[in-house]
């Protein structure tokens, strides 16, 4: 067995159970939130994706300071905590009978999120893994996918035999009981002997020492957006769409049509997540980037057109599930690709977190637009824009366009072989 994961199997079981509680209840459990308290009390879509966004926002703003959480308290404390909090949340969001106290939940929800997610995820591996980073992290991300044929089929089915209320704290506590002694125990501290090798780095001298870079400076830089950017775009598109699959798909298919869609969404996306990630270390992951975010609009104009087909919605909920499966994994491994060491956990989260808030601001928009238009199909049309739309950016070269870059947390190959030398020579003068 590789040496990193002879050391760093257990913490990739561990993460893998927090991607499956974290996108169990934060991402996917949304859909099911919505459909079912529009059901039992008939809020409005817009007042239920405005205090979606509310937690979605909440958990974009703490992102950048899940690393330094990290740094203070370990792995196991944040992703313990987050797990907890979000648990809480989601009982509440359960429990709730006025309108108003959605918006507490939500709060408690995003504040676990934060702590629970990619982020935290994508920080915990990146101490124990370097060269198979990439398999890892897709591996761990898998239980996002199962979450999608467990967790959430499981509270459809759930409240549909129990009722909402008491579905909910089941399901939660069920999963909670399990999740938490495999952080506990496979998260331990690291001896420094554990470290992952990062032998590529060591010809840039600051890959291994120095001050991370400020948000200010990350900000400011136009190698920083050409991938921050696309991916904000694609993720706002892919969660409009996921957020309101279960509510577009329900009359179309039926409750057990749609739970079976949203299994098979999750299935494809296992799938798919797993062969690439046997290979995606050694793809261009630009290219990648851009297949996805075009297969992701692809899956939503099968929706739209072929609505009265339902082995085509079917299809489309695969292609769906392959693309979104793809993407949570992709900012990750471009950010190792193009950017130091020291400056990954800022660069992840900043990024992370711009996503975090298109995707918020996306939620309300498409609810208004749903409420206004009575239909999904010009909230759709937006999410296959901002798809194809992050396709074309993110195919840009960084190398001809941001060559010119003035900051010392870019790596030296992500920025021209013209530009390769200064840029060394700027790292060892810091």
């Amino acid at each position: 067995m590789d040496d990193e994961f002879g050391r760093g199997w257990p913490a990739v079981v561990a993460t893998f159970a927090t991607a499956a509680f974290a996108w169990g209840f934060g991402s996917y459990g949304h859909a099911v939130y919505v459909e079912e308290l529009q059901r039992i009390h008939g809020w409005p879509t817009a007042v239920l994706g405005a205090a979606t966004t509310l937690c979605f926002l909440l958990s974009a703003g703490l992102l950048p300071w899940v690393g330094w959480a990290v740094e203070r308290v370990g792995e196991r404390g944040v992703l313990l905590g987050g797990i907890i909090l979000l648990g809480v949340g989601t009982i509440g969001l359960g429990l709730t009978t006025a309108l108003w106290q959605v918006f507490p939940c939500e709060i408690v929800m995003g504040i676990g999120w934060s702590f629970c997610g990619l982020t935290a995820i994508s920080i915990s591996l990146s101490h124990r893994f370097d060269r198979k980073r990439g398999l890892a992290l897709g591996l761990a991300l898998n239980g996002a996918g199962v979450s999608g044929f467990a967790i959430a089929p499981a509270l459809m089915t759930s409240s549909e035999g129990f009722g909402f209320a008491a579905a909910v704290p089941l399901v939660v506590l069920s999963c909670l009981v399990i999740v938490a002694p495999l952080i506990w125990f496979g998260l331990r501290s690291r001896p420094a002997s554990e470290a992952p090798s990062r032998d590529a780095d060591l010809s840039v001298s600051t890959e291994l020492s120095g001050a991370p870079p400020s948000r200010a400076e990350l900000l400011g830089d136009f190698q920083f957006w050409s991938m921050a950017a696309p991916f904000a775009l694609a993720l706002s598109g892919q969660v409009g769409l996921f957020i309101y699959q279960v509510s577009y798909l329900t009359p179309l298919l039926g409750v057990n049509g749609t739970a079976f869609a949203v299994a098979l969404t999750s299935v494809a996306g296992i799938t798919a997540r797993f062969l690439l990630g046997l290979i995606l270390d050694r793809l261009p992951q630009r290219g990648v980037s851009a297949v996805a975010f075009a297969a992701l609009a692809g899956a939503a104009v099968i929706w739209l057109v072929f609505p009265d087909c339902p082995g085509l919605l079917l299809f489309g909920c695969a292609v769906f599930g392959v693309a979104i499966s793809n993407i949570i994994v992709l900012p990750t491994l471009v950010v190792q690709r193009e950017f130091s060491t020291r400056a990954f956990g800022a660069v992840l989260g900043l990024s992370n977190a711009i996503s975090q808030v298109g995707y918020s601001l996306t939620l309300v928009l498409i609810g208004t637009m749903r409420d206004i238009a009575g239909n999904y199909q010009l909230p759709f049309a937006l999410c296959i824009g901002m798809a194809l739309a992050a396709a074309l950016l993110i195919a840009a070269p960084p190398r001809k366009i941001f060559k010119a870059t003035r900051f010392q947390f870019i790596r030296p190959g992500a920025v021209g072989r013209r530009n390769r030398r200064s840029c060394q020579i700027r790292n060892r003068q810091v």
